[in-house]
This record gives structure tokens, C-alpha cells and sequence, in this order.
């Protein structure tokens, strides 16, 4: 159950004439909620001061409360303090509520004074990123204090996981072959394989990206990163995640000489079309030399790594239209004979991606 905490907002909700909260200013990151709050029945609207959401916590101001509730909130300066609804008070140096009965009924003021807020908000970093000596450009990628913030499809390409993005929960699900890593937007907290583990920074969204901590993440899958102080550059080292397969990724790339550029010039992108889902849905047909009994060989042999090459081509083809979800499926040339097909959130997270393991199969085997 979600936990309501009627919470002070510096700046929005109650603030003092004095430097009282000065010295324990800080500055919070907080979402605004998507879910609806009741107060006697009635649901909480208010465009100026909405409802915020701060790790898994419901803060709603304090003045907007009372507000609902018809309770006075005030500020006694006397007392320094916050009061909602009728507070009896004890006269301080002979000052008393302004009915003269012992009630506060100050007037809530802005400060006018405050030390400097120390920003702890994600800037736009420019490190370059090597992930197994070999060099990745993201979309993008923040820091935030010490802690880099990483977009989800980076992550799981360096570590050749999968990634799903669950609306409802507003989860992020890492998956390997072993290994199961949950992350929830604004909690800094994870779940890894049904054990619950710190997190830095929480699972957040910033411009349409979503971002997880970079050094958590490939940590918590057994890899390593390193950030050299002179350049700032990144480096990973990443153990690939085979999903079953005996082989890894770079051993199937020398042995077929193949690279995802080579591949991607195979197949060619069809018409798009968005559908009155607003969902953009499009085919892509395999159009290289091999016939069908090469091919069939070629797809075998690419084992895990053409699942990593597939979500990456659907992940390039969303971000074109980058507002709107992708569906999108791959076939073999003429025939349309079916090779795979994903799903791509309009977040840049491939939800699913389901590959044939032989896109030419047989009839004579059923009875």
C-alpha cells in the first residue's frame, strides 16, 4: 500500500520569515504521481501543487491538505513551527494567537533568508564509454554526485541481458540466463534474484530516457567499470550474459566474421505505419544473397547474438519516431517466411523480442 506522508515542500507548501530550516536545506528529486489520491471520497486536484512521488513516499503539500480537510495551516513565528487546525499555545513573551485566545493564526510568509541549496540533480555528462575495450556511443548518459546514470539499453547491450519495461509496476526487469535484476522507478532499492539490495540512486526517467546507475548495474551482473581521472574516460568490463548458449558474443563475431553493421546491410526497412493505438508498426525483410538452406545455417550459428542484434535494430528504428511505441517484425525475403518480432516502448526499452530458432520449420514432422 502506498504510504501517504503529509510533507513540508520548501517553497510550495509552508515556508518561515526565519533562517530556521537553513542549516538542513537539501534538494529532493521528486515525480509527479499518475494515480489518483482520496480524501473523504473526493479525489485530490490541484494543477499548482500537485501530489509528488519521492522513493515509493506520496507527498502532498501541506497547505493543500488542510485546505481539503478544512483545517487551518499556519505558521507561528513565535513557535517556529507548523500548525494545522486549532493548536492551543502557551503565550511566549507575552504573544498570543491573533483571536487572543491562545490559537495561532500567523500568516505564512516566504523566507528572507537561506543559505545556498546544493544541487544533487543529473547533468549531461560527455565521458566516452569502452565496454570490452571496444568504444559505445549512448543516446545519452548523467551524473549524478559520483554516480553515473545510465540509459537501460546500454546496460543490457553491455551485458547482453534483456530488458522489459512493465507499465503497471513501472519496472525494469534485467534478465540473463541466471540472474534476475528488479528496479522500480524512484526507489533506490533493487531486487536481485529475490534479495533486496541498496541502489546509489534510484531507477528514474529524465527527458524521455530511463536510467538506472551505470556501476550497480554492471556490478550486480559480475562485471567491473573504472573511470580514469585524467580523461574521464569509462571502462567496462562486462561478463556477457550466453542466455543458454555455450558461445558469447564476440567468440560468434570472429568465427563468422560478422559484425551488427554487416548484418543490419541484410535486411531493409519497409513501410511505417501507426496504427489508432499510436503504435508505429513496420516490417523488415531480410534481404541478403543466401538462400534459404544458408541462411537457416547462418541463423543457427548466430545463436544469442542475433537476439542482441535484433533488439538493437528495433531500438534504432523506435528512436526515429521516438514519442510513439514501435511493433515490429522480421522476415525472410521473398517468401516473409517469420524470423522475430519486438515490441519497443516509446521509453527505448525493448519490452520483447521473440526470435524464430528455425524460421524455416517443417510440416512433415507433425502427425
Amino acid at each position: 500500500m502506498k504510504k501517504l506522508i503529509i510533507g513540508i515542500i520548501i517553497g510550495i507548501s509552508i515556508t518561515a520569515t526565519s533562517s530556521v530550516f537553513a542549516d538542513s536545506v537539501k534538494e529532493y528529486i521528486l515525480t509527479k504521481i499518475d494515480y489518483p489520491i482520496l480524501v473523504k471520497g473526493k479525489e485530490y486536484t490541484n494543477a499548482d501543487l500537485p501530489a509528488l512521488n519521492y522513493q515509493g513516499n506520496t507527498y502532498v503539500p501541506l497547505k493543500a491538505v488542510g485546505d481539503v480537510l478544512g483545517a487551518a495551516v499556519t505558521w507561528n513565528e513565535q513557535l517556529k513551527r507548523v500548525e494545522i487546525g486549532e493548536v492551543a499555545v502557551s503565550p511566549v513573551n507575552g504573544a498570543s494567537g491573533a483571536s487572543g485566545q491562545g490559537t495561532s493564526s500567523a500568516v505564512i510568509q516566504t523566507p528572507t533568508e537561506s543559505k545556498p541549496v546544493q544541487s544533487n540533480v543529473p547533468q549531461i555528462a560527455k565521458n566516452l564509454i569502452f565496454v570490452n575495450n571496444q568504444q559505445v556511443t549512448p543516446e545519452v548518459l548523467y551524473k549524478q554526485g559520483n554516480e553515473f546514470l545510465a540509459p537501460i539499453r546500454l546496460l543490457s547491450e553491455s551485458l547482453g541481458v534483456t530488458a522489459t519495461w512493465n507499465d503497471s509496476t513501472k519496472q525494469i526487469t534485467f534478465k540473463s540466463d541466471k540472474d534476475v535484476l528488479v528496479l522500480t522507478i524512484g526507489l533506490s532499492t533493487a531486487v536481485f534474484n529475490g534479495n533486496t539490495l541498496s541502489m546509489p540512486l534510484p531507477l528514474q526517467i529524465k527527458d524521455g530516457s530511463t536510467l538506472a546507475p551505470m556501476r550497480f548495474v554492471i556490478e550486480t551482473f559480475g562485471g567491473a567499470i573504472s573511470v580514469d581521472d585524467a580523461t574521464g574516460k569509462i571502462n567496462i568490463k562486462a561478463v556477457l550474459s550466453t542466455n543458454g548458449s555455450d558461445t558469447n558474443a564476440s567468440d560468434i563475431e570472429k568465427r563468422l566474421n560478422i559484425n551488427y553493421s554487416k548484418f543490419k546491410e541484410d535486411f531493409s526497412i519497409g513501410k511505417k505505419e501507426l496504427s489508432v493505438s499510436n503504435i508505429v508498426t513496420t516490417q523488415v525483410k531480410y534481404t541478403g544473397s543466401l538462400d534459404q538452406n544458408s541462411f537457416s545455417k547462418y541463423w543457427s550459428d548466430l545463436g544469442n547474438l542475433k537476439d542482441e542484434y535484433l533488439k538493437k535494430y528495433a531500438a534504432e528504428v523506435q528512436a526515429l519516431n521516438p514519442q510513439y511505441p514501435l511493433s515490429i517484425g522480421f522476415v525472410y525475403g521473398a517468401s516473409s517466411s517469420f524470423l522475430a518480432s519486438g515490441y519497443v516502448e516509446s521509453n527505448n526499452v525493448v519490452i520483447n523480442m521473440y526470435v524464430a530458432p528455425n524460421p524455416f520449420p517443417s510440416s512433415d514432422q507433425l502427425k
